[in-house]
């Protein structure tokens, strides 16, 4: 007798109406939980800035469709978090916030180097 995988019930998911996902948005300000940016309501997802909803613990993971488990995201950060723990992803972001302060000094100091260059060539010549 050969040995099968018990079968895994499939979770029904809660279909979300448009009264819903607005009350989600306007809950959160209709601004994306990760990135702070205002999201357009009802927009076409190939807009980056559409409002989407993201499960703080992913479907995939054991996480529920219930409304204080969807926070309201742009579609440009749900897709970059896909099923990622929520923890890992806003040490994520962090690092990246960091990254891009830590590039625009640096480009701050190129361009005040260049302008001391600048001025000390007009002052030469």
């Amino acid at each position: 007798m050969a040995l099968t995988k018990p079968r895994k019930t499939k979770r029904p998911k809660i279909k979300q109406t448009k009264r819903g996902r607005f009350g989600i948005y306007a809950r959160d300000g209709f601004r994306c939980v990760y990135c702070q940016r205002k999201v357009i309501a009802f927009a076409h997802n190939s807009n980056p800035l559409a409002a989407t909803l993201d499960h703080v613990k992913c479907f995939s993971k054991g996480g529920s469709d219930a409304a204080k488990n969807l926070v309201t995201c742009c579609s440009e950060c749900n897709s970059r978090r896909g099923a990622t723990y929520i923890s890992t992803w806003t040490n994520k972001i962090a690092a990246d916030k960091a990254e891009l302060a830590a590039t625009r000094r640096r480009l701050r100091n190129t361009r005040r180097r260049k302008v001391n260059l600048l001025a000390l060539a007009a002052h030469v010549a």
